[in-house]
């Protein structure tokens, strides 16, 4: 599909494969490419680069009906990079490989004009954002961007060049940082222009990491049901330790089809984040078998194991979200965790494909949204069709489905006991506690959609606004991957037309 916001969120999608004996090896990559005529056309021979975080290359090519594809991909993440003379380059799309997964991507590529250089677009972008912010004449703009493209000329590949490919946001960073580009702004703003325009980039890269830093304790919320003030310290240890890390790519975040194997490789190993001092030892022992658990190079879990991550995942829930309990109490809720253990195990079914068609849907509905093929009134229709589908599922399926660990805290057997044990009060304050940890984990999805578009479009203060507006209607199915994927739908189809104009032209 057309590079849309999906690209820029979320993306933090995790794996925890739940794999039986005979469990597939590795996943396919499958995909299209297309101009951006009116009427795409298919290219034939594009060179399809599908790197490994581990830096090694798979490469394929495209057909004569633009298609291309790789089997017995391991496990993990990759970037997929497009080439063929004549056309821009596409680089740094993200996809996470999920053992017997099938993931399609479909891209489309510019001719190009060999006047154009590939660094057109993004470049483009934050001229037209400097350009429109001090009222700059078309003439001014111009001289401007052949100033700063002589600066990308001089610069080794992969050096500024290569940030202003993956972001809008991180490229405008990179353009005000470098020496010789701040020389090249010097002579087309003012000083004081030229400040008011780092203070502002400045401005936007800090809502983003403080985005990014709530949504990261939503989803640590949801897995190892902190309490108040662990919430408070996990925002507070994520805030001063983002603010440290300048490197991190918004662009490389919250992308893919599992949100859980996002947020582990993001974590502890770029953010060298340690929860240690924060976290109980039932919730320890959570985090420490999930970091385990989504080795993409492990293939079985047995069946102990797995009885052990739900007994550690309500009990968490119980220590942290009832208060004291007495020993009869804490014996019956012990019965019930049991029950859940029991159930889960029981109809315990890894269920890839059935997950991969949630988002695959929300894909195709976005992408046709995007080149208005559908219409907004019927987009809405499939969506809601789509929520319903999936809110049943949920409701119905109280198992332990894979490849992501499950909210078994809403099991209704569990639930039904804390309501049978807590007194009418404590039962209120509970299911209060539990209202206000949804809300800050709507509230934190919401953000998320914002500040992604936002750091692909450097949108106007106004624009921001009314996409604020509109993403504060939204829900928050859960907060999966499947959730935030259909949230985005639902964003896409009640913005405002000028935003999704905007969207357009950078999906073209």
């Amino acid at each position: 599909m057309p590079r849309s916001i999906l690209i820029l969120i979320i993306t933090i999608f995790t794996s925890v494969a739940f794999a039986q004996e005979n469990a597939p090896n590795g996943g396919t990559l499958r995909g299209e490419v297309f101009d951006t005529t009116a009427e795409p056309n298919p290219i034939e021979g594009v060179t399809v680069n599908i790197v490994g975080i581990d830096k090694k290359v798979v490469t394929v090519k495209t057909d004569a009906k633009g298609q291309y594809k790789c089997d017995n991909l391991p496990a993990g993440r990759y970037l997929i990079n497009m080439s063929k003379k004549g056309y821009n380059d596409r680089v740094g799309r993200a996809v996470t490989i999920v053992d017997g997964g099938d993931h399609f991507v479909q891209i489309r590529m510019h001719k190009r004009d060999n006047a154009v250089p590939v660094i057109d677009r993004p470049l483009g972008y934050i001229i037209g954002s400097i350009g429109e912010r001090y009222k700059l004449e078309e003439s001014s703009m111009g001289a401007l961007y052949q100033s700063l493209l002589e600066v990308l000329t001089r610069l080794e590949p992969g050096n500024l060049e290569a940030k202003l490919q993956e972001n809008n946001l991180m490229g405008a960073m990179a353009l005000l940082s470098h020496p010789d580009s701040k020389a090249a702004f010097a002579k087309h703003l003012t000083e004081t222009q030229l400040h008011d325009y780092i203070e502002f980039i400045e401005n936007r890269q800090q809502r983003a990491w403080q985005t990014v830093a709530h949504f990261l304790t939503a989803f640590l919320d949801q897995t190892l049901s902190l309490n108040s003030k662990q919430r408070e310290d996990v925002l507070k240890l994520l805030l001063d330790t983002i603010a440290h890390s300048p490197k991190l790519d918004l662009d490389s975040m919250f992308r893919g089809p599992n949100l859980q194997r996002e947020a582990v490789d993001l974590l502890p190993d770029d953010l060298k984040i340690s929860l240690q001092t924060i976290l109980t030892p039932t919730q320890v022992k959570i985090w420490h078998g999930l970091i385990k658990l989504i080795n993409p190079k492990r293939d079985l879990v047995d069946e102990s194991e797995l009885s052990e991550m739900i007994d550690a995942l309500l009990t968490a829930h119980t220590e942290q979200q009832l208060g004291t309990l007495s020993e009869r109490e804490n014996q019956r809720l012990r019965v019930a965790i049991k029950g859940v253990i029991q159930q889960a195990i029981e109809t315990q079914k890894p269920d890839i494909e059935e997950k991969i068609n949630y988002i695959d849907a929300s894909f195709t509905l976005l992408a046709g949204l995007i080149r208005q093929d559908v219409p907004r009134e019927q987009a809405a229709e499939q969506l809601e069709l789509l929520k319903k589908k999936f809110t049943d599922e949920m409701v119905m399926s109280k198992r332990w489905r894979g490849p992501e660990l499950p909210d078994l805290t809403s099991h209704p057997l569990y639930q039904q006991t804390i309501k049978e044990v807590l007194s009418e009060e404590a039962y209120r304050q509970y299911t209060e506690r539990q209202t206000e940890r949804q809300v800050f984990q709507t509230q934190a999805s919401q953000a998320m959609l914002v500040t992604s578009l936002d750091a692909a479009l450097l949108l106007k203060e106004t624009h921001r606004k009314q996409l604020e507006t509109t993403t504060a209607q939204l829900t928050l199915l859960a907060l999966s991957a499947e959730g935030l994927h259909m949230m985005t739908t639902e964003m896409v189809i009640t913005m405002n037309p000028e935003i999704l104009r905007l969207l357009r032209l950078y999906n073209d």
